[in-house]
């Protein structure tokens, strides 16, 4: 067996959602590397669906960064637009 990524715990967040009977979390992490390159990614427990209409959760693919806070300012823009709509859990969580 071999190491195929390793990720660092920096933050954590604990997110309540009005109609959601469960609590979302998320936390970013530094992306471990082997050279000097520093990278920071954010994960989240559940997606949700921005509308009624929409055709399904928003997965968002922006999800990363060279510092803590663009990719914090991130996870907040994402988190901003959560809905009690067709949440989907994230089963890579």
């Amino acid at each position: 067996m071999s190491i195929i990524e390793i990720y660092e715990t920096i933050k954590e967040f604990s997110i309540y959602v009005d109609d959601l009977d469960e609590m979302v979390k998320a936390k970013i992490c530094k992306f471990i590397t082997f050279d000097d390159e520093v990278r920071y990614f954010w994960f989240i427990s559940h997606y949700y669906t921005p509308t009624e209409n929409a055709m399904g959760p928003y997965r968002p693919s922006g999800n990363s960064g060279y510092n803590v806070e663009e990719v914090e300012n991130s996870l907040m823009l994402y988190v901003k637009g959560f809905t009690g709509i067709r949440v989907e859990k994230n089963k890579y969580y």
